[in-house]
């Protein structure tokens, strides 16, 4: 979008969802996401949430690393850092959006996003189960903004 944000879609695996009203109710699909310019600001909010009373995660998606936590509403919100070749990357994902649309119809799932020369962020993707919790609710035993 001109202001810089992004819409985001996504396609799940024939069969990872049931029918709009079965979704289940975790965030990976109704979650807030904000934009954080610098990576350091995103590694200062991980140190704070690394708390046993806040659940939190981290992804590195390869085009951008996300930390998620739980807000006082219980709501999943993600704080996104972009890599410092931003450009390049998606410059690279929409050079190859009508081959990676064709992989994805003859159902090859392969996962494509840490193939575009992509930079590794100082901080680690959460072990699996972390990430589950997290994104399931699972793991909040004091959301944010709660004494």
């Amino acid at each position: 979008m001109g202001d810089g944000g992004r819409l985001a879609f996504f396609q799940f695996l024939p069969g990872a969802t049931g029918p709009a009203t079965n979704l289940p109710p975790d965030g990976i699909d109704h979650h807030v996401a904000m934009a954080v310019s610098d990576f350091d600001d995103i590694a200062t909010l991980k140190t704070r949430f690394d708390v046993p009373e806040i659940g939190n995660c981290g992804i590195d998606h390869g085009f951008c690393y996300s930390l998620y936590v739980r807000g006082s509403d219980r709501m999943l919100v993600e704080f996104a850092s972009d890599a410092e070749n931003e450009l390049e990357i998606n410059e690279a994902a929409a050079a190859a959006a009508h081959d990676e649309l064709a992989k994805w119809s003859r159902k090859d799932y392969a996962v494509n996003n840490l193939k575009r020369g992509s930079r590794r962020f100082a901080l680690p993707t959460s072990p699996l189960d972390e990430i589950l919790q997290v994104i399931r609710g699972d793991r909040v035993k004091q959301p944010l903004g709660r004494p």
